[in-house]
C-alpha cells in the first residue's frame, strides 16, 4: 500500500492521508474503441484509483474511517 495525499475541488481546503495500492492495471476503451490495458504504479496508480472512485460514486474521504470521515467534513464545513 502507498499512503498519499488526497484533496478534491469539491472540498476546497481539506485533504487527507489514503491508504491505496502502489500498482493498479486499468483496462479500457482508447480513443479508437479498442481495448487497452495499462499498469499503473505511483502517483498514476494512486490518480486512477481516485479517478474510478469519482466513476463509482465514491469521494476520496469514503477510505477513510466514519472518525476521521466526520472530522475532515467539519473542517470543510468550518471553511465555507
Amino acid at each position: 500500500l502507498r499512503e498519499h495525499d488526497e484533496a478534491s475541488p469539491n472540498l476546497p481546503g481539506v485533504s487527507a492521508v489514503i491508504k491505496r495500492p502502489r500498482a493498479a492495471t486499468v483496462r479500457f476503451l482508447n480513443a479508437d474503441g479498442h481495448i487497452e490495458d495499462r499498469d499503473l504504479v505511483g502517483l498514476w496508480a494512486t490518480s486512477m484509483q481516485h479517478q474510478i472512485d469519482h466513476l463509482n460514486g465514491r469521494m476520496y474521504f469514503d477510505n477513510l474511517s466514519k472518525m476521521k470521515r466526520d472530522m475532515l467534513l467539519r473542517r470543510a464545513r468550518k471553511l465555507k
